[in-house]
């Protein structure tokens, strides 16, 4: 009972009034998501608040997976700087928060960004790292355990393409949810008496 009272039903939390201040809101907030993935995705020496909020869950992930041995402690940093909002992602979208599910994606796929360019430099080692000189770059450390190193380039490109398409179903979701619930909210208030 506390649990219902608490949460609510699923339909409840989802059931925001779809108002017209609401869908320009929203509309905004894609058209800046839009900006900032098309920043991300061509410029690699950006920077800003989610970097550092990816940067502390790259290093707990370390801790979490460091657990299990050397290489899943260093696979964890990237592996848990991109699974943190893909579970947020989960539950909007289980929540039936649509647009914040698609919102949050967007972060999964800044987080690939960040990870596609750590990947890439794994032989050149020119990113400078928490730990300083004496800190063991994660991906030249997996690449070489997996002999994959002279593909650091190709990896990190692949991973680039996933960000990429992400970035699109992102926001293409949100546009997608946005006018479709525009258009069901002026097909119900056509039919209001």
């Amino acid at each position: 009972k506390f649990k219902v009272a608490f949460n609510g039903p699923k339909e409840e939390r989802a059931a925001t009034p779809v108002t017209g201040t609401r869908t320009i809101a929203r509309a905004i907030v894609l058209v800046i998501a839009a900006v900032y993935a098309l920043i991300r995705l061509t410029d690699p020496t950006w920077w800003d608040l989610l970097d550092d909020v990816n940067l502390a869950v790259h290093e707990a992930g370390h801790i979490v997976f460091g657990i299990f041995g050397d290489i899943p402690g260093a696979l964890g940093g990237s592996l848990f700087q991109v699974l943190i909002p893909a579970v947020f992602a989960g539950y909007f979208f289980r929540s039936r928060q649509r647009f914040s599910s698609a919102m949050t994606l967007a972060w999964v796929a800044q987080s690939l960004v960040n990870v596609s360019i750590y990947i890439k430099d794994a032989r050149a080692q020119e990113l400078a790292l928490l730990g300083g000189e004496n800190s063991i770059h994660d991906w030249w450390y997996l690449l070489i355990n997996w002999d994959l190193l002279q593909s650091d380039l190709a990896i990190g490109a692949a991973v680039h393409f996933v960000a990429v398409i992400l970035f699109v179903v992102a926001i293409g979701a949100g546009g997608v949810i946005t006018w479709g619930e525009a258009s069901a909210a002026r097909r119900v208030r056509a039919r209001a008496p």
